[in-house]
């Protein structure tokens, strides 16, 4: 499938986003107190970082002047790619994450 280069950055702006979402579900099982028991939590949210690597792999991890379409298989990157159609950051984790940018860069 050819993804136009007019959604390619948006698309990779959604992957990072999914790997946010993947790092609080493994953030939550990390720190459950009854982890031990339950190694299946670690499991569906470290495949879904292992896709969407995959899925920016494929599209490119950094943003590219001028904008170039991708090609993705979607037999490989397919829920990969579901999960970040349907994620994006919100305004509020947009301004959340510049403010801890921000912070890290004053206080570093």
């Amino acid at each position: 499938m050819t993804v136009p280069a007019s959604v390619v950055d948006w698309l990779r702006r959604a992957a990072y986003a999914e790997i946010g979402s993947a790092a609080e579900a493994l953030n939550e099982a990390a720190f459950a107190s009854d982890r031990e028991a339950h190694p299946e939590w670690f499991g569906t949210p470290a495949e879904n970082l292992k896709e969407i690597y995959a899925l920016l792999d494929t599209i490119g991890w950094s943003k590219t002047t001028p904008p170039t379409e991708a090609q993705i298989d979607l037999r490989e990157d397919c829920w990969a790619f579901m999960r970040a159609r349907w994620s994006s950051p919100t305004r509020t984790q947009t301004r959340r994450l510049r403010a801890a940018r921000s912070n890290t860069l004053h206080h570093t």
